[in-house]
Parts: structure tokens; sequence; C-alpha cells
């Protein structure tokens, strides 16, 4: 639409995709250039929006569920925090979700031994039918937790890896954090990035609502500092196919949009 003062009038009419810290849901918003990146050709605007964290592109006619931690907190997590090798063992908890989806993106390119988990049958099918032709994927249902342990174990011995993990990305916690501790080879990496088993499900009491704000407030104080733009840039060298299964919602339906993200049934 504009630039601001400095800035090339190059940039005019051009499709782009950025990163902004708060505030992406809005019809219009500045970004500095520095967060700021031309959107691939083949790409569509709602893909350039699901890449990142909180994207935004030129078209906000339409607010996508998965413009949330996505692309960026799989490479942070796998790349910077897990110090990712080729033929690494990695363990992918949610690996129909977002981040999931996008951590077996990359894994794919590094030839990776990958075990990811689900916890429905129909994730389970979608994931085995794309991923289904590459040996090195495997896919397990996560309940029960009970025998978890043993059961990720098995689905490395198909592999043929008689090691443990390198690396566990772990979004639900809960029943799951001591196996996956377990499952863990030496000096392996065990990288927390949720915890779905203690998230609630309903609407929550105003009180504890403040509280949880106080929680993310410091958490933000306290936060790594990364440069997002370079994880993107970092992250597109391996050349990662774009978002796919993309729920569309109109900008008017957030609420929507937000109660079927919680719902655990997107991919």
């Amino acid at each position: 639409e504009s630039v601001g003062d400095g800035i090339s009038e190059n940039w005019l009419g051009k499709r782009v995709y950025g990163v902004t810290r708060f505030g992406s849901y809005a019809t219009y918003i500045n970004v500095p250039i520095v967060y700021v990146k031309e959107t691939p050709k083949d790409w569509t605007d709602q893909q350039a929006c699901a890449y990142p964290d909180q994207m935004v592109n030129d078209v906000m006619m339409y607010l996508l569920i998965v413009i949330q931690v996505q692309t960026l907190t799989a490479y942070y997590a796998l790349e910077e925090l897990g110090r990712l090798k080729p033929n690494n063992s990695v363990l992918v908890h949610s690996a129909a979700g977002g981040c999931g989806l996008a951590a077996l993106s990359i894994l794919s390119k590094k030839s990776a031994k990958v075990v990811g988990t689900v916890g429905t049958l129909s994730k389970l099918d979608f994931l085995n039918q794309k991923y289904g032709e590459n040996p090195k994927f495997t896919f397990i249902l996560r309940e029960p937790a009970k025998d978890f342990e043993s059961r990720a174990k098995q689905a490395l011995l198909k592999m043929d890896q008689e090691d443990l993990f390198d690396i566990v990305l772990d979004s639900v916690m809960g029943n799951w954090f001591w196996p996956n501790y377990n499952l863990l080879e030496k000096e392996g990496k065990l990288v927390l990035y949720g915890s779905a088993s203690f998230t609630p499900t309903g609407n929550l009491h105003p009180i504890w609502n403040i509280i949880q704000w106080i929680k993310l407030g410091w958490k933000y104080i306290w936060r790594p500092t990364i440069d997002p733009m370079k994880i993107v840039q970092d992250n597109k060298s391996v050349k990662l196919e774009p978002p796919s299964n993309i729920y569309e919602f109109r900008f008017d339906q957030a609420v929507e949009a937000l109660t079927y993200l919680k719902s655990g049934k997107s991919i």
C-alpha cells in the first residue's frame, strides 16, 4: 500500500509477508522493512501468512488460525536448542499440529529418523498418507501413556535404530514427561514447547486469567533474544514446502477460529 521515509518505492505493489510482535490482527499495520520479505511467486497470501509467527501480508481479509508459533518455533527448537545434525533420531509430539508439521518438514530435509505422535486416528492416517513413503518416518498414537515409552522404542527398532532419541520435542508434558526423559540418548536434548495436557479447553475464571497474564508477562521479560527474520532466512535455505492444511476464517470470525484451534481437531 505505502512505504515509509527512506524506503524504496520498488516495494509498492509487491506481495510481502513479515513479522510483528503484536497487533497483526488488523486491516493495516506498519512493519519495519527489516522484518519484511517478498512472498515466493508460487505461494498464496494465505500460505505466506501461515509461514512464520504472527505473519502479516498485504491482504488481511482473513484471520488464519494457523497464525501462531509454528515454523519459527520448530526451527528454533531443532536448530538452536536441539543442535540438530543429519541422521539424528527425533521424537515429535503433536506431529500433526502446526509446529509438528513444520518440524517434520525440516527433519525430512535433514535425513533424520523421526517418531511422531498424535492424539487421534484421523491425524495418524493423515501423517501416514503424507509421509508413508519415507522409511525414516513412523507415527504412533500418544495414548495410552502407560505403555508409551515401550511403544516409542518399538517404533525406533522398526527403523533399525537401536539407540534412543537425540532430540525430543515435547508439547504435551503431563504423563509423557518422564517417558520422554527416559527415551533420551546420553547428551540428548528435551525441548519443551507447550503443555497441552495442562491446557484447559473451556473458559477460564477471570482471576485465573489475570494470573496467566502475569506469568506470561514474566516469561516475556526473560525471553531469549533472537532475530526472527534471520531464523526465517536460515529456514528458507533448506527449501521447505509451503504450509498446507490452512483453515480460513473471515476476519470477523476470530472467536470461531480460536475456538476451532483449541478444539484439537485442526491439522
